[in-house]
């Protein structure tokens, strides 16, 4: 899906509906400019934010390149916005939210250190090229079963899948997505730190080692490990993890089902809270990762 002014691709599927009775109008030809939900635009971006932008989008496409052998994507600055931190408490979820992604756009709170301003911008960014289906209607409908759906409605951003045939409209693989998109990350944080000259080298060690949720990590890494004990077998696991975060295949859970029966169910409803892996992981038998996890709780 493009923006006709910039030619960006920030949408991979768009349908449009008509009014009941409901029927398909149009696929992938949607050419509106992109929407700024907030109808927020920040402050001017510096130098620094402007080069940090094309270093990470050049990290992300590398990545992207080395793993999933995908095109590189574009990503105009005036996607990326700028905002205070009385912005963020006001408009996009209280004042220890760093950064958000909406709709193709980047929003990232503006008193961090340098390094760890492109920390958060990598997760954000990965976020915002990651696969992307939504699905448009008139106005909400009720279907006979009683299933309410809204008139704009998220099927699918990365690995978070909202499907009407579990009989709700709960986002599913929430936890799974970020540790996509936070993993992802750490790969194009190190490829950063290794090439930039924005960072001197404390902070270059600093970008190496960040981690937004080490419980997120253990939890996924430990579950990887316990389908593939194999370390090498456990890169190309990852691979086809990052496949389907671009495309929008589900070839991992089909795999991860497949060495663990049953984990798919438990990682549906699975958000990315220490206190949700920590039942996940109770669930799943991992009574280790459950010690670690229930440190991090508050």
């Amino acid at each position: 899906m493009t923006d006709k002014k910039s030619g960006e691709f920030w949408a991979n599927r768009v349908r449009v509906f008509s009014a009941q009775p409901e029927r398909l109008l149009r696929e992938s030809d949607w050419r509106k400019p992109l929407p700024n939900v907030y109808g927020l635009e920040g402050r001017m971006k510096s130098r620094f934010e402007i080069t940090a932008l094309q270093a990470t989008l050049l990290g992300v496409n590398q990545f992207r390149r080395a793993t999933c052998f995908l095109p590189d994507e574009a990503f105009s600055l005036k996607r990326l916005h700028i905002l205070s931190e009385q912005e963020c408490a006001s408009s996009i979820g209280g004042p220890t939210i760093g950064g958000k992604c909406v709709l193709g756009h980047v929003f990232v709170r503006d008193n961090f250190d340098p390094e760890i301003f492109i920390a958060i911008l990598c997760h954000e960014l990965l976020h915002a090229l990651s696969y992307y289906w939504i699905d448009i209607r008139p106005k909400s409908i009720v279907t006979a079963d009683g299933l309410k759906i809204p008139f704009f409605l998220q099927r699918r951003h990365g690995m978070l899948l909202i499907d009407p045939s579990f009989g709700t409209m709960l986002p599913h693989f929430h936890g799974l997505n970020e540790y996509a998109t936070e993993h992802a990350a750490i790969v194009v944080r190190n490829v950063i730190a290794r090439k930039t000259q924005l960072l001197d080298e404390g902070q270059k060690k600093i970008l190496r080692s960040f981690v937004s949720s080490p419980p997120l990590l253990q939890f996924f890494s430990d579950l990887i490990t316990m389908a593939v004990p194999n370390e090498k077998q456990q890169a190309a696991f990852h691979c086809v993890l990052y496949a389907d975060y671009f495309q929008g295949t589900d070839n991992f859970l089909q795999m991860l089902e497949k060495d663990i029966p049953g984990v798919t169910e438990v990682l549906r409803r699975t958000g990315a809270k220490p206190a949700e892996l920590f039942k996940a992981a109770e669930e799943l038998g991992m009574t280790k990762t459950a010690e670690f996890i229930s440190q991090h709780i508050k």
